[in-house]
Parts: structure tokens; C-alpha cells; sequence
């Protein structure tokens, strides 16, 4: 198999993929492993994820951070300092809190 295209995608994202090619035909294991994966850590839906994605990039956040934030669903400040900590961009405190708002409206 020749990978065509490689990105960053959301549990939501995979779960999507994984279910649609189990309707044309059979997984394989791993593929398997990963829907059920998938289903169990599944928190939000896809178009609350399409929206939140899209306000992430609008603040400037790399599409590896905003899937990252997506699946992990920051609650607290220094949840979401941990996932910026390896970035060289540098999150104002008015960013950070942003952020906490967007996840905070996937929760509902």
C-alpha cells in the first residue's frame, strides 16, 4: 500500500474513516483496534470538531495542535500550556483561556 497523503486527524475524524470503510468491506486488525479505540474515546461530534478546528487555526494554531486539542479537550490552563510546550509559540494568557472556551463548547 503507497501512502498518498499524510495529516493530522481527530478521533472524531478517524472514526469517521474507519466506519465508512467498514461498509465497502472488511478491516483489518488494526484498523479494527483502532474504530473500537475510536468509539470509546469519542467525546464530541463532527461538526462541533469542524467548527472548534477552524476557530483554532483562525488564533494561528499549527493543524497537529488543533487535532491535539481536539482529542484531548483541555480543561484547565496548565492542560493546555502542556500541549503548547514543546511549540515555539508562546500563548498570551488571553489565548490560552480562548482556547479553554472553545473546548468548553465541545463539552455541551
Amino acid at each position: 500500500m503507497e501512502v498518498i497523503e499524510e495529516k493530522p486527524v481527530s478521533i472524531v475524524e478517524v472514526k469517521k474513516i474507519l466506519t465508512q470503510r467498514k461498509k465497502e468491506g472488511e478491516l483489518i486488525y488494526e484498523q479494527k483496534a483502532v474504530l473500537e479505540y475510536a468509539k470509546q474515546f469519542d467525546k464530541v461530534k463532527p461538526k462541533q470538531v469542524e467548527e472548534a478546528l477552524k476557530k483554532l487555526e483562525e488564533m494561528g494554531i499549527t493543524e497537529e495542535l488543533r487535532v491535539k486539542i481536539v482529542d484531548v479537550l483541555p480543561e484547565t490552563v496548565e492542560q493546555v500550556k502542556l500541549l503548547f510546550e514543546k511549540q515555539r509559540k508562546v500563548l498570551s494568557d488571553e489565548e490560552i483561556n480562548k482556547i479553554i472556551e472553545i473546548v468548553a463548547g465541545l463539552k455541551k
